[in-house]
């Protein structure tokens, strides 16, 4: 009896620096008993189309279809999971998008309108395993805990350990699951090689915790839906699961891809202590690529144990180059911060591979644009970042800004607010070009009249890209 997960395909394509696994269904495979994972298969939507895997469902008739969801690739897990009910199958729906409008989604499924049977919020490791077993044995549970079944009416389970809960007895990750179709070498093809990645061969993800290290509202950026807990997965764990990366994909190049991986420099030193001793257990030698905080690269000697364990290229989220909209968006470090943490970077032979500017937050004007593109200016000039990502803001649910728009959006267009506040179908373009225009209803906005029109926007970040190169890419 097989068991297919399912990465859907984003409206749009992408490739470059996002072109990885997910380690979401990584780590729910790796849960998996040995006997369920030999008749277990994985196929990612970005690497084949969805006709493809509709195909795929029909020959193998799998007794159960895990799809993990974000909100741009959901439209496509619909069509997935439609054709897994044809075909007689068990669908689960699970992922970020799935968790933060769940019942939206499970509002759709209970009316007889989406295909998937049970709904998972939050860690899916645990609840999607013994899901599966019960139904390999015949058992169809109505839901418990984070899974949600179409049959319980009204949403009654209690969610724990604040945002949908993390699990802590985490797997150690078996990466053999990409053996088909997905193999490491597909994403390769998606990999634009340059700086420090110039002749890498094989990437692939691992992570050493979860959620983001700043807890509550006043800390946490406005833009981002990732949760506010930070469990640190044991080191002993991430280990194993290192070496299985190491062995099972022969990667060279490993991508960390914790939210804030620079947040705790013990953890990092201890983080770097399993990397070395997998290096010499193996005998193989890789380079490490994280994400990190300008702010936290400037705390005494975390450069140089972020060198110490391998890391060669970092990910900063700069976000803009205006201190104003620094702290509005509640990113919490300054201009001067980042081109000071980008500079000892440069000093320590550490690259910023990628980085983050995201424009037309609600306080945005034509004269904090100005300062954004001086920003990215500066930042060519020093030589040491090799791409950027620079792109219009939009509101994710489960972000701060999330329930913001929606407010906004009901003083401008009441029936707009009530139709997306239901909704579990949503498109990036229309919430980016909707969220423009209600900007100046949303708390610490400017006025109507200073804020840039999405045109402005959308040929600053062009600038942007021109200066710097582009670090993720968008296809239609």
């Amino acid at each position: 009896m097989k068991i297919l997960l399912v990465q859907p395909g984003s409206d749009k394509s992408y490739k470059n620096f996002e072109a990885v696994p997910p380690m979401g269904l990584i780590s729910v495979y790796s849960a998996l008993p040995e006997d369920v994972k030999r008749e277990t298969y994985f196929l990612d939507g970005n690497l084949v189309s969805t006709d493809y895997i509709r195909t795929w469902i029909e020959e193998n008739k799998p007794i159960v279809v895990g799809i993990t969801t974000l909100t741009f690739n959901y439209k496509n897990a619909v069509c997935i999971g439609d054709a897994a009910k044809n075909n007689g199958s068990i669908v689960v729906i699970g992922g970020r998008h799935a968790t933060d409008i769940r019942e939206n989604i499970l509002r759709e499924m209970k009316a007889g309108n989406r295909p998937f049977d049970y709904l998972v919020a939050g860690e899916g490791e645990n609840v999607f395993k013994d899901l599966v077993l019960a139904c390999m044995h015949g058992n169809r549970p109505k839901g418990a805990g984070r899974l949600f079944s179409k049959e319980v009416s009204g949403l009654s389970h209690e969610l724990v350990e604040r945002r949908f809960g993390f699990d802590t007895d985490f797997p150690v990750l078996d990466y053999s699951l990409l053996v088909n179709e997905s193999s490491p070498e597909e994403y390769m093809k998606k990999l634009e090689r340059i700086g420090v990645l110039k002749n890498v061969l094989v990437s692939m993800p691992i992570i050493s915790q979860r959620g983001c290290a700043y807890l509550g509202e006043k800390v946490h950026c406005k833009f981002c839906s990732i949760p506010s807990v930070n469990p640190k997965i044991p080191y002993e764990t991430f280990e194993l699961s290192l070496k299985n990366l190491i062995n099972q994909t022969h990667a060279d190049h490993v991508w960390i891809t914790d939210g804030d991986f620079t947040a705790n420099r013990n953890h990092v030193s201890k983080v770097g202590e399993s990397i070395n001793r997998v290096k010499a257990k193996t005998g193989k030698d890789f380079a490490i690529y994280c994400f990190a905080r300008a702010d936290e690269l400037l705390r005494r000697d975390i450069i140089s144990n972020l060198w110490d364990a391998g890391v060669r290229s970092v990910f900063i989220g700069y976000e803009h180059g205006s201190n104003e909209l620094l702290k509005k968006m509640h990113k919490n470090t300054t201009k001067e911060q980042n081109l000071e943490a980008t500079h000892l970077l440069a000093k320590h032979g550490i690259e910023v591979i990628c980085a983050g500017i995201v424009l037309g937050t609600p306080a945005e004007t034509i004269g904090t644009l100005d300062e954004a593109l001086i920003f990215a200016e500066e930042l060519s000039q020093t030589g040491n970042v090799r791409s950027i990502f620079a792109t219009p803001i939009y509101p994710l649910p489960g972000s701060p800004y999330w329930l913001e728009f929606l407010d906004a959006l009901e003083k401008a267009d009441p029936n707009l607010s009530k139709a997306i506040r239901n909704s579990d179908m949503l498109q990036e373009d229309m919430l980016i070009e909707q969220f423009q225009r209600v900007g100046y209803l949303m708390p610490g906005c400017a006025s109507r009249y200073e804020r840039p029109s999405l045109d402005k926007i959308l040929q600053t970040t062009t600038r942007i890209s021109q200066l710097l190169g582009k670090g993720i890419q968008f296809m239609e």
